[in-house]
């Protein structure tokens, strides 16, 4: 055996020892000139975020980018590179155990081909906002475009509900400031119902997105009603009795302003009032009586009662004596002349007539009158009547009649 190696194996040693020499000289010279080390860009590696579903189970979301690319640098034989794939390079930020905030998360660099090294990312690490998952209710608004006609008006607006949930990133949710719908009012004249969609808008108006409602149409109740001024109808009944009397009476007001479907305004022009009756007893009064609308029709900024006031007086007597002379012969023709013949020479007046009508009248004011349409030349018979200008007034006059002398006028002579 030793004969053998000394043979085979240390024969021609220092040869053998040169051509090995050789050989590792040359592998390494065809290794660095034909197939060299390397280095190369990869542009736009994405980065593989870990345990997203983790965070997300612990009531947080992320808010800014999900995805991030990176560029990387590479070194290894020509070869290697050449053939190497992005799928090759896998790059990682593990998300397990951050908090709500801005987290600044370092990037894992991986590469399966173990003859090739990743000497350099563009950046070490990536920042992820990430913020609490809420839900709250925020409360529902509608907004009216357009205008009605005149004399029309909304006298109710209700939605099926008043608040929706709103579900997403805290802050956003939190910026909710209400959900809101528009609805159109033009040519609208009656009542309606429809559906309105509904979104999320800020303080400054503007439409908040990424955010999960839970109902996203709510059902709006119109009712629109058309306005009419209608005249008020009451009647006063004078129920005084022969001792009393109503010196005035009126109401207010004469007209009101009624709202209800433009259907049922149209067919009214005017409101009964129930009946009011004077008594004895009111002297001087002041009621308020309750308007009564037809069903679904209501006042608009005006009374709801009718206000009626008056007076009720006592009825007096007073007497008056007259002085006959006082009394006026009417209608006598011109050519005849009258004499009183009566001895009575005065005339009793006794008048029944509200207090203050007889407070108006003075004695000096008072005049008696007789009618001498039907008299003849000679003896008559006249009335006496009482000239005043009212029938309110019941008169007693004692005499009722004097006797009157008419006689003709002579003429002068050379007339």
């Amino acid at each position: 055996m030793n004969q053998f190696f000394k043979e085979k194996v240390f024969h021609n040693i220092s040869i053998k020892i040169f051509s090995i020499v050789f050989a590792m000289l040359f592998w390494v010279y065809v290794m660095d000139q034909v197939n060299p080390v390397i280095t190369k860009e990869m542009n736009g590696i994405k980065v593989e975020l870990l345990n997203v579903d983790t965070i997300e189970d612990n009531g947080l979301l992320i808010m800014n980018n999900k995805e991030f690319f990176v560029d990387i640098t590479l070194e290894g034989r020509r070869d290697e590179i050449l053939s190497l794939n992005k799928n090759d390079i896998l790059l990682s930020a593990d998300l397990m155990g951050y908090k709500s905030g801005m987290n600044v998360i370092k990037i894992n660099s991986k590469s399966n081909n173990k003859e090739i090294e990743i000497k350099k990312l563009s950046q070490d690490d990536i920042k992820i906002q990430l913020e609490k998952l809420v839900e709250k209710p925020k409360p529902v608004k509608i907004e009216f475009v357009g205008k009605l006609e005149d004399k029309y008006r909304i006298s109710n607006s209700k939605t099926d509900i008043s608040e929706v949930l709103v579900k997403g990133p805290e802050s956003l949710v939190n910026s909710v400031k209400y959900l809101i719908g528009t609805v159109s009012l033009s040519d609208r004249k009656s009542s309606f119902e429809n559906e309105v969609v509904i979104v999320p808008i800020n303080d400054e108006n503007i439409i908040i997105q990424g955010l999960d409602i839970n109902q996203k149409y709510v059902t709006i109740d119109l009712d629109i009603v058309k306005q009419k001024e209608v005249k008020v109808e009451m009647e006063i009944v004078d129920n005084t009795t022969e001792d009393y009397s109503l010196k005035k009476s009126a109401y207010y007001p004469r007209t009101i302003q009624i709202e209800g479907p433009e259907k049922l305004i149209d067919d009214i022009e005017m409101v009964n009032v129930k009946t009011f009756n004077v008594t004895d007893d009111m002297g001087i009064f002041s009621v308020d009586e309750n308007v009564i609308l037809p069903e679904n029709i209501a006042l608009v900024n005006s009374f709801s009662v009718i206000n009626v006031y008056g007076e009720v007086e006592p009825v007096e007597i007073k007497e008056y004596e007259i002085t006959i002379k006082n009394s006026a012969i009417l209608n006598l023709d011109k050519q005849y002349a009258f004499k009183i013949n009566d001895d009575v020479k005065t005339i009793n007046l006794k008048m029944k007539a509200p207090k203050s009508l007889l407070d108006s009248i003075q004695k000096d004011d008072i005049e008696l009158q007789i009618d001498a349409s039907n008299f003849v030349e000679g003896s008559n018979n006249g009335k006496l009547k009482l000239n005043i200008n009212t029938d309110v007034i019941d008169c007693t006059i004692t005499p009722e009649e004097i006797n009157v002398e008419i006689f003709k006028i002579e003429e002068n002579e050379g007339d």
